[in-house]
């Protein structure tokens, strides 16, 4: 199935669902597609904004509510929750505007945002800053890098599965790297901390 294809068949409701969660892969991906015809680079940036927005603000209320106990439950999160609660004393506005494009603190900045009981309003508007700045940049990106490509290979159709694995290769490959450094600081942490508890 081509690139062509999977865009064919998930389209627009694919994008929103994968940018729920992260989705910075989807939206690349997406951003190339609109590129090539496959969807409207407007809609992409739209469809980006709102996925990615609304997920942020459900997991802000989810850790506005259940925050620390979550933090607590995962050894991989405790070292990156300390650091995002750090940003948030200095620099909170900046934070919540640009910390989808901080590799590492993504899934759990909202989280923390929520526990350390930022306002609500403050939260909204520049969350929503914060997704258009990112859904813009992502789907742009995307969007020059198939313009690379189509001017590199005159025959581009037949190297568009080939880019969708490397792609998502290279995503997978770098998720895993910082889930495995992530868990291993944090387990590295929580031994000192017992090591110290013990003395």
């Amino acid at each position: 199935m081509v690139l062509h294809d999977l865009i064919q068949q998930y389209g627009y409701i694919g994008l929103f669902i994968g940018t729920l969660l992260e989705g910075e892969t989807i939206m690349l991906l997406a951003g190339f597609a609109s590129q090539h015809g496959d969807l409207r680079f407007s809609g992409v940036v739209a469809t980006g904004f709102f996925g990615s927005f609304l997920g942020d603000q459900l997991f802000f209320y989810i850790g506005r509510h259940f925050g620390p106990a979550i933090v607590r439950r995962r050894l991989s999160w405790q070292a990156n929750a300390d650091k995002v609660f750090g940003l948030i004393d200095r620099h909170q506005a900046l934070l919540i505007v640009s910390f989808r494009f901080y590799y590492g603190l993504r899934s759990v900045t909202p989280f923390a945002i929520g526990a350390a009981r930022v306002g609500r309003g403050r939260f909204l508007v520049l969350n929503a800053v914060g997704a258009m700045l990112w859904s813009t940049a992502l789907a742009g990106l995307g969007y020059l890098l198939g313009r690379s490509f189509v001017m590199y290979f005159r025959n581009f159709r037949h190297y568009e599965l080939d880019v969708l694995v490397i792609l998502a290769f290279v995503g997978a490959v770098v998720w895993f790297t910082s889930l495995v450094v992530r868990r291993g600081r944090a387990a590295r942490k929580l031994q000192s901390r017992r090591n110290n508890d013990g003395r």
